[in-house]
Order: structure tokens, then C-alpha cells, then sequence
């Protein structure tokens, strides 16, 4: 019995460093694949500009997903820094179009439009926030507004854009809800 222990040890032990070896291999083989930019530096590296502004990650984002509403928060002092420096970025009045968008993440580009928005309206500025986020809508559920005729009908013909604009919040912000969720968003576009 103890010859039989003894020829498991090494085993074992072999085992235990080829997991090693393969976990190791893994762990490097991700890190140098990743392409994530983590940084301001590596952002502004790559794309040999700077950014506008920051607006700090909100690690409350399942409970609070608009945070320009509380006033201390640090992600709402990020959003009102972005408006004012396009603000200040100087269109000299003229009508202008913002559009927000994501590589993966949808819901991060609608939360930061949609907190944008306010903080613009906030200012006084008058903004339409448009959900063309055809597939998955949100803005109805963070904003609190009715869900009927929307950005979908207006394109199918069904509705006029002055139908389903409805004010939020008593402000300057005005909302376009996506409307019914079509069974082929691309085809409105064509």
C-alpha cells in the first residue's frame, strides 16, 4: 500500500504543475488579447486626441440609472462638466444633433444619453431625447412615460413625429419613446 502512494505523488505532482502551466498560459494569452481601453491615457494614446469629458462609472446603475438627478453624486457632476463643454464647443446657436452610441453595451449608451438629455434640459436648453433603440427600448421604463405610438410608427407612417413627442418632467425635455418593438427594426430603414 505504501509503494502504491508513493507512485501517486509524483503524478500528482506533475498534475498539479501542468494545471499550473495551463492556467498561467491562459491568464497571459487574455491579457495580451484584450483591446479594452481602461484608461484615459490609453484612450487618448490611440486616438491621439483627448477626451471632452468623464463621467465616472455608476455602480448603482440597477437601482439608480440616472444619476444626474442627484445632485451629489459624482456621475451627475460628470454629466453636467460633458454639457457644459459642448456648450461651450460653440455651434453659435444653430440647431444640433448628439447622437450616443455603444460598441456592445446598448444599455450604457441609453443611460448616457438619456442623462444627458436632462442635463441639457436642466440648463434650459430645449432637447427631444429619441430612443431609436429599436430592439431593446428602455427609455419608457427610465423616464416613466407611456409606451404607445413611438419612433416606429412615425417610421412605418402610422403617426405623425408631433403625436408621439411627449414633455417629461414639466421641463424643456421632450420625449420620442421607441414605440411597438417592430419583428425586423432594419427594414423600417430601408
Amino acid at each position: 500500500m505504501k509503494t502504491e502512494q508513493v507512485s501517486r505523488l509524483p503524478r500528482a505532482a506533475l498534475g498539479l504543475l501542468i494545471g499550473l502551466l495551463l492556467g498561467a498560459a491562459w491568464a497571459i494569452s487574455r491579457a495580451a488579447l484584450d483591446r479594452s481601453i481602461r484608461s484615459i491615457e490609453t484612450l487618448t494614446k490611440l486616438t491621439s486626441g483627448t477626451p471632452v469629458a468623464t463621467v465616472q462609472y455608476n455602480p448603482d446603475y440597477a437601482t439608480n440609472a440616472l444619476p444626474i438627478l442627484d445632485p451629489r453624486s459624482p456621475a451627475s457632476e460628470g454629466y453636467r462638466d460633458l454639457r457644459s463643454r459642448l456648450l461651450l464647443s460653440g455651434t453659435n446657436g444653430a440647431t444640433r444633433v448628439l447622437t450616443v452610441t455603444a460598441g456592445t453595451n446598448q444599455a450604457c449608451a441609453t443611460t448616457i444619453a438619456t442623462n444627458l438629455s436632462i442635463a441639457f434640459a436642466e440648463v434650459g436648453q430645449k432637447v427631444c431625447r429619441v430612443d431609436g433603440n429599436l430592439r431593446h427600448p428602455v427609455i419608457t421604463d427610465l423616464l416613466s412615460v407611456n409606451a404607445g405610438g413611438g419612433l416606429a410608427e412615425v417610421l412605418q407612417g402610422t403617426q405623425q413625429l408631433a403625436e408621439v413627442i411627449q414633455p417629461w418632467n414639466e421641463g424643456t425635455l421632450s420625449v420620442v419613446p421607441a414605440g411597438a418593438i417592430p419583428t425586423n427594426p432594419n427594414e423600417l430603414l430601408s
